[in-house]
């Protein structure tokens, strides 16, 4: 009797188990039915419909606590990347799908501590005047002309700028004045301000411009450059451009250029009817 006795208890608890679930038991309330019990839910009000961790966040209660830096870069929601070195999941994924939604770890404002300092520079917020014409050295597809830079922002005023091409497949006029606005290639909300301004691979694209082949010439700067932007388009590249791609894929990810270094400031040109090329210029943060 005794050994029947030990076999139900045994049999009762192995159930209850079972049905535990994500920390949950099947008589646990749930109020916001993401599928992990209020009793283990670490984040109360998780949006409908949207994806949670083990503990019951969202991706957007995932990233908010943590502050903008390295923290935001190398978080990973659902702990499901093991592998990769950047996980873009606070930085990338959730400024994609929510245009409007702004993280903690992606904050608006330009307080982010010692981390972004160097690279996040105080850029206009209005429009510019700018024009290209082409490169007169072997360090630049354009020269790249702002004129009406407003007073206070620092390294970008009325002047002249080393540039390059930003899209492949559209024009820009030489010697033709456009206005346009000014984007920081590593602004984290680069997304959401100017979507055709982004690119994941911006860091490897500031990595080739500091580390210029001393032998290239300025279309096989471009060509290193067309391979991480726009498509990512490698079939033109030299040997010389290639060696660049290959230094920038081992060194690059994650770069990000400080003081007496070039940081990769995008220029986007307005356009009534004509689509115009977006381009970027070089500028010491």
């Amino acid at each position: 009797m005794k050994k029947k006795g030990v076999i139900f208890f045994s049999m009762i608890l192995i159930l209850a188990i079972i049905l535990t679930v994500n920390g949950a038991t099947i008589n646990q309330p749930d109020a916001d039915s993401d599928g992990v019990s209020d009793n283990f839910d670490l984040c109360p009000n998780s949006k409908s419909n949207e994806p949670v961790d083990k503990n019951g966040c969202d991706a957007f209660q995932f990233c908010g606590k943590f502050s903008c830096g390295s923290s935001c870069y190398y978080a990973d929601f659902k702990n499901d990347e093991p592998n990769q070195k950047r996980p873009y999941d606070c930085t990338i994924v959730i400024i994609a799908r929510e245009g409007k939604y702004y993280p903690k770890c992606v904050p608006l404002n330009e307080e982010c501590g010692n981390e972004y300092k160097d690279t996040i520079i105080k850029i206009p917020e209005q429009k510019v005047n700018m024009s290209v014409n082409w490169g007169d050295s072997i360090n630049a597809f354009w020269i790249t002309t702002l004129k009406n830079v407003p007073a206070g922002f620092g390294p970008i005023n009325n002047s002249k700028y080393s540039g390059w091409c930003a899209e492949e497949d559209v024009m820009i006029t030489p010697k033709e004045n456009y206005t346009a606005m000014l984007y920081s290639s590593l602004d984290p909300n680069l997304a959401t301000k100017c979507p055709l301004c982004y690119d994941e691979d911006w860091d490897k694209i500031n990595y080739i411009i500091n580390n210029k082949h001393p032998n290239a010439t300025r279309l096989q700067i471009q060509d290193a450059i067309w391979c991480f932007i726009d498509g990512g388009n490698c079939t033109l590249s030299s040997p010389i451009a290639q060696q660049m791609i290959t230094q920038a894929n081992l060194y690059g990810n994650g770069f990000r250029p400080s003081k007496g270094q070039l940081l990769a400031v995008i220029v986007k040109p307005d356009y009534a009817t004509t689509k115009r090329q977006i381009t970027f210029i070089e500028v010491d943060p």
